[in-house]
């Protein structure tokens, strides 16, 4: 029994030294600096937001969790350290609200600034065009749809 237990112990040893001969010590090399802290007060947003069909609408976000996802990617997308920030999603395909209609309003209709929500992936039948609102702003009141998430600029209210 006792020279089996040497002997584990010293496959164990002459495995470990295999892979370090390999891959080099552990901590070798240059390590990966983390990104800097990123911070979010949930402060609210607006930001002009392009579409497929050519128009642009300007949409309030006043819902803190869609604000910070929105700023993160903002930083992640100047790059450098910011590149490696973990925003919670791989990406935002989608920002979705409930639809107001408004004819005083641009495109005679709004999203309820406290409804927003972006998402990587949505349900295609909740997928609409600025346009399609835009047409006929009275069909879709009240309605809670998803459009692509294209922004042009983006800035603290």
């Amino acid at each position: 029994m006792k020279n089996c237990s040497t002997l584990t112990i010293a496959t164990l040893c002459l495995s470990a030294m295999i892979v370090m001969l390999i891959t080099g010590p552990v901590g070798a090399g240059k390590p990966t600096p983390p990104s800097p802290p990123f911070t979010c007060t949930g402060s609210p947003l607006e930001m002009n937001n392009s579409s497929l069909c050519g128009a642009t609408k300007w949409i309030q976000i006043t819902d803190s969790t869609a604000a910070c996802t929105i700023k993160c990617f903002q930083q992640k997308a100047l790059g450098g350290a910011y590149r490696k920030l973990d925003c919670g999603m791989v990406l935002i395909s989608w920002i979705g609200g409930t639809v107001i209609a408004d004819p005083t309003k641009e495109l005679g209709f709004y999203f309820d600034p406290a409804s927003i929500v972006v998402a990587e992936n949505t349900a295609e039948g909740m997928q609409i065009s600025v346009c399609t609102i835009r047409d006929n702003p009275a069909a879709f009141d009240g309605e809670f749809w998803y459009i692509l998430y294209m922004p042009l600029e983006i800035r603290d209210l």
